[in-house]
């Protein structure tokens, strides 16, 4: 008795299983496929019965599921597609987490020109080895131009002077943190244009 109780369960697994999945159920005896089907059938109708569409009001959420989420504008985006874009000449303060990292874009004017990148490791407490915060400028490809920038917290500002970029490009300024450190880094940077 036992043994047929646990085939019908078996049988019910497999076929309700097959069912979702929408392929057809693997042929039992015919004995506990007759008893399956009876003992199914209120499953079936309980199953119709939930899927049914409801006709209460749907619940009404805060916020809509299909706006996209809200950013503040003066936040560094987390990668160079979300880059957040400098103004040629003003400073920007932020704060680079550990483990994370900062971008920045502007775009050259429509003359050659000297541009500096100037960046000041804002940091009071750098921890046990000193906190450094490193700049690199790259292209529209993500080519690094350049070799790297690095602002300790010494109080030194850090001037990058880049003389070969394209007018009317978009560049991007990539900012992180050493993997020595365990705290953040705070920093100001600005990107200048000098006139020759």
């Amino acid at each position: 008795m036992k043994k047929k109780l646990v085939l019908i369960l078996i049988a019910a697994t497999l076929t309700l299983a097959s069912t979702a999945c929408g392929s057809k159920p693997a042929q039992e005896p015919a004995e506990p496929q007759q008893q399956e089907q009876q003992e199914t059938e209120p499953v079936e109708q309980e199953e119709e019965e939930e899927s049914e569409p409801e006709t209460t009001e749907p619940e009404e959420s805060a916020e809509p599921e299909s706006e996209p989420e809200e950013t503040d504008e003066s936040t560094p985006g987390a990668s160079m597609t979300n880059a957040l874009p400098l103004t040629v000449g003003e400073t920007v303060s932020g704060e680079v987490e550990r483990g994370k990292s900062v971008w920045y874009t502007f775009t050259a004017s429509d003359k050659e020109s000297v541009y500096n990148v100037i960046l000041e490791n804002t940091t009071t407490d750098g921890g046990a080895y000193g906190l450094e915060i490193q700049g690199v400028l790259r292209d529209e490809n993500g080519e690094k131009i350049g070799s790297h920038f690095n602002a300790f917290d010494d109080g030194k500002i850090e001037v990058e002077e880049l003389k070969d970029l394209k007018p009317n490009t978009t560049y991007y300024v990539h900012l992180s943190l050493t993997d020595l450190v365990d705290v953040n880094g705070d920093y100001n940077l600005t990107v200048k244009e000098v006139t020759e």
